[in-house]
């Protein structure tokens, strides 16, 4: 996912949801990933929570729609 959000999308930046239980261990992987991917000058990663960052809820409403079925999951259905 780091090293395609830098070299696909152009991405500066990586906002992930917050798990207070994970967040250290996140930062330290992140801060690996983008070495290995020779991105760590110019990716910035940080943890938000939900209510902060509107564009989290995404993932969780393309399940939804998808656990729903139906109508529902062909809309969210890759082409």
């Amino acid at each position: 996912m780091v090293a395609d959000a830098v070299h696909w999308a152009g991405s500066t930046q990586l906002v992930l949801e917050q798990d207070d239980s994970l967040v250290r261990w996140v930062g330290q992987r992140l801060i690996e990933l983008a070495r290995e991917a020779g991105c760590r000058d110019r990716l910035r990663h940080g943890h938000e929570r939900a209510a902060a960052e509107a564009l989290l809820a995404v993932p969780d409403t393309v399940a939804w729609c998808w656990d729903r079925g139906g109508d529902r999951r062909r809309r969210v259905d890759p082409p």
